[in-house]
């Protein structure tokens, strides 16, 4: 399954106030957002002379051709299903679950709620969580994204920080001590790595 966040029908002062408690990562609890879960969703939009859309992606802009799909690879689903059936004991396989992007600041119950019954059908060997990490550096922000991976229990972690996990509104920490909340929430290390973790055949 695909999660998908999207704006309550509102006014354009309303979009703005989205827009601003995004940016400060505040955006979690407001009930003029929603959240769901698909295989396959097709994205039109209300005028049909629009042929493309502007379309901003992790920081890259890009003009794409309506309407937009967006589903589930087949071939994904198939291996999903091929390893809830194995188990992990059984699976010659290793699996590796990357979370990239969560914007703790700005995460929706549901969708982590359906990410963590994902993990309970396909226990991974190695979960990878990559920056974005929080969405504006936050003690509160880390602390909600360490209790998320301290979910996972004893699964071998690795958690990378990205560009929106340093400091935004403090110039003297982003200058100075650009990682601190990260490192007081993850530890030390920026590149950790994991080596332990392998699949051989003879």
């Amino acid at each position: 399954m695909l999660a998908a966040l999207a704006p309550r029908p509102v006014g354009r002062l309303m979009h703005l106030w989205l827009s601003l408690h995004g940016a400060a990562g505040r955006l979690s609890d407001s009930e003029h957002v929603m959240s769901f879960a698909f295989e396959r969703i097709v994205v039109t939009h209300p005028s049909k002379k629009r042929k493309l859309v502007k379309i901003a992606a992790d920081g890259e802009v890009a003009r794409l051709q309506m309407p937009l799909e967006f589903r589930v690879s087949p071939q994904a689903a198939a291996s999903a299903q091929t390893r809830a059936g194995g188990g992990r004991s059984e699976s010659l396989m290793t699996l590796l679950l990357q979370i990239s992007d969560t914007h703790f600041g700005t995460e929706r119950p549901q969708v982590v709620a359906a990410l963590l019954r994902l993990v309970d059908v396909l226990p991974p060997d190695l979960v990878v969580l990559s920056g974005d990490i929080t969405q504006r550096a936050r003690k509160r922000q880390f602390a909600a994204a360490r209790a998320f991976i301290d979910t996972f229990g004893a699964t071998p972690t690795l958690v990378v920080p990205g560009n929106h996990d340093i400091p935004l509104f403090d110039p003297l920490a982003r200058l100075f001590y650009p990682y601190a909340n990260h490192q007081r929430a993850f530890g030390a290390d920026l590149e950790p790595s994991n080596r332990s973790i392998c699949s051989c055949s003879a």
